[in-house]
């Protein structure tokens, strides 16, 4: 008698060079709906995944695709450990999704949180995905 295989978490395929694909195209073309219990599953492990070589895509993806409210979860969760996340190559390109995605409100939440960090903006430009982010932060800053 063997065991039933389990099935891998959805953060462990966000981090599988190919896997991250899969998911990516499931975020891009499957309803809310039907992605709502892997949006809600990678949303929990953000944090991590927005720093991971693959991982980071499939939160770019899940910013561009998801739900309002779920957009607005991870706009947060980012501002939260912007301190972490803002200077990171990886994390920067997530959190540069989620200044030209989100909400306007939370796109000046997320803008704030970076520059009451002391040095994260500067420390942001000397990463390319870094200093496109650090423009987001300037235009978003600069909007009325």
């Amino acid at each position: 008698h063997q065991p039933m295989p389990t099935s891998p978490h959805p953060s462990q395929v966000a981090r599988h060079r190919y896997g991250c694909r899969i998911l990516e195209r499931l975020l891009e073309n499957c309803p809310h709906e039907q992605v709502e219990s892997l949006t809600a599953d990678l949303l929990a492990d953000i944090v991590t995944l927005a720093q991971h070589p693959w991982g980071n895509y499939v939160m770019q993806h899940l910013i561009e695709h998801c739900s309002h409210e779920h957009r607005h979860i991870a706009a947060r969760t980012l501002a939260e450990h912007v301190h972490v996340l803002g200077a990171d190559p990886h994390a920067s390109t997530v959190v540069g999704k989620a200044l030209s995605r989100a909400s306007p409100k939370d796109q000046a939440a997320l803008a704030y949180a970076i520059v009451k960090v002391p040095g994260l903006l500067s420390e942001m430009m000397k990463c390319r995905p870094g200093s496109i982010a650090a423009k987001l932060v300037v235009q978003v800053l600069d909007d009325p």
